[in-house]
């Protein structure tokens, strides 16, 4: 799962792969902006099937909170 994350945010946010860790939040991303959370939210719910509700998608702010989500959904 982590390595699909990883993926995942690499490409919403227009980034290289190597730029991607667990410790990768919106405050050290550049290219996390408005619109590559939406991408991201939308990528996350097209690969792993699942509807995030607003509380989520807001508090998807950084690579563990993410992770820790999609854990907590299975």
């Amino acid at each position: 799962m982590r390595d699909k994350l990883r993926r995942l945010m690499a490409e919403a946010f227009e980034t290289d792969l190597e730029s991607v860790t667990p410790e990768s939040s919106m405050e050290t991303l550049e290219g996390w902006d408005s619109l590559g959370h939406i991408k991201l939210v939308s990528a996350l719910e097209q690969e792993f099937g699942l509807k995030l509700d607003q509380d989520q998608i807001v508090a998807a702010t950084s690579f563990a909170r993410i992770e820790a989500l999609l854990a907590a959904r299975g």
